[in-house]
């Protein structure tokens, strides 16, 4: 099969959807998902103890027209006047005809357990649909009035939605996280006929260091996994940090993909790739051997106050 007729593939799958009721899927597939929690778990926010920016670029299914497509910036912080921490989340992410942007702002409470630490946290925020809508017909077709009836080329459609979640962390030794997202508060549709709705999803991951001291190393083996309520993806990882600065692993996404990971902390800044090797291929695209790449960048910094008590002087009771 040529590339063109991957597209055209593509294409066929999405109209069959888009055929009386367009459903999208929400949540996005991050390979590096241990070192991005904020983004599926509102009860990370401020967990880090700095504030923290982070960004990820994600490209799927290298050289096919219309692959998955996501860029994802975080930035989050204790506040301590609020007994936890904020965060905001933005990412947009694109497929084939469609385009998500989504926009998210995360409270967490903190608690103090002795050693542990727990978090409870909710996201609010709204995710906005757009597609364009010529490229739901082939060349020389009419074949949906609808999308060619839009005025400006697009259609488009947005949900309010929340998201709440739990962490829970015994700091250096392991850490579980759960949260469900999506939990749509309104719907407005980009057409009479077409619903455009969020997908609530379920994430659950842990993940537990083990330090050998001997060779400078910390082993952290995780699972990730999630559930839009109908089918579960789950995923395994193992991590080897050395000198707490220098990362790299493997990661397996059962029935989907093979994951090489690497990565490096200098100062206040952490840096990783990882390089997926899609398993999917191998069966039902005729043997192609799809790959996708995903960046990823953080950034911990404080804003120091300074709190030394200063004394004047007034020369007139000299």
């Amino acid at each position: 099969m040529k590339i063109r007729g991957k597209i055209a593939y593509i294409k066929i799958i999405f109209l069959f959807f888009a055929s009386h009721q367009l459903l999208a899927q929400q949540d996005f597939q991050l390979s590096q998902y241990m070192f991005n929690t904020l983004s599926y778990n509102p009860a990370y926010a401020g967990f880090n103890g700095t504030i923290s920016a982070a960004g990820v670029f994600r490209q799927q299914w290298a050289g096919v027209e219309g692959a998955p497509q996501t860029t994802l910036i975080t930035i989050d912080s204790p506040i301590r006047l609020l007994h936890g921490g904020a965060g905001l989340s933005m990412y947009v992410d694109e497929l084939a005809l469609f385009r998500l942007q989504t926009l998210r702002l995360a409270y967490s409470y903190h608690m103090n357990l002795g050693q542990s630490k727990l978090g409870l946290g909710m996201h609010a925020g709204f995710t906005d649909m757009s597609t364009r809508s010529e490229k739901f017909n082939f060349e020389g077709s009419n074949i949906d009035p609808i999308t060619n009836g839009s005025s400006d080329g697009y259609l488009k459609g947005f949900n309010f939605d929340l998201s709440v979640g739990a962490f829970y962390e015994v700091p250096d030794v392991y850490n579980i996280s759960f949260s469900v997202i999506n939990i749509g508060l309104k719907n407005k549709s980009m057409e009479d006929e077409i619903a455009y709705k969020n997908t609530p999803a379920a994430f659950l991951s842990g993940s537990y260091t083990f330090p050998l001291p001997e060779y400078s190393v910390d082993l952290i083996p995780s699972a990730h996994i999630k559930s839009d309520f109908t089918a579960v993806m789950p995923e395994i990882s193992c991590i080897a940090m050395l000198k707490k600065q220098f990362w790299g692993g493997v990661s397996y996404r059962f029935a989907d993909a093979v994951v090489i990971l690497a990565g490096l902390t200098f100062k206040q800044m952490n840096v990783g790739a990882a390089f997926d090797m899609e398993t999917f291929f191998k069966k039902n695209l005729n043997n192609f051997h799809g790959s996708g790449m995903e960046i990823y960048f953080r950034y911990n910094f404080s804003i120091e106050v300074d709190k030394t008590p200063k004394s004047y002087k007034n020369s007139r009771y000299l």
